[in-house]
């Protein structure tokens, strides 16, 4: 995979640069590695150059692995209240939204229905 190799050259060429390991955590996040990316976004979030975005990422991450609690301290930190009310709307409504395969749209159904 190309765009890992890239995310993991940046992390290489700069190991302690906020910005480089927060995306590669979010491309850990992005393909269903939550526990990776939330280690790699707590240790972006901990150097000097830690953006409030990288704060929120890890808010974000560790809100899908449903710990809301954390998330929303974090989420705090960063938003005023009504933006952060809103981030936190979001997360729980995304938790609790049914699977594919639920709803009938998992892929399966969709190439059988188009046959």
């Amino acid at each position: 995979m190309e765009a890992l190799a890239a995310h993991e050259a940046a992390v290489a060429m700069a190991p302690n640069a906020a910005a480089p390991l927060a995306n590669l955590a979010m491309f850990q996040a992005g393909h269903g590695n939550l526990p990776a990316a939330e280690t790699m976004l707590r240790k972006a979030a901990g150097l000097p150059d830690a953006t409030p975005q990288v704060r929120l990422n890890l808010a974000l991450v560790l809100g899908l692995q449903g710990r809301l609690q954390e998330a929303e301290t974090l989420t705090r930190r960063d938003l005023p209240p009504e933006m952060a009310n809103s981030n936190m709307a979001w997360l729980r409504a995304a938790l609790v939204k049914p699977p594919a395969a639920a709803t009938g749209r998992s892929y399966e159904s969709l190439k059988s229905a188009g046959s």
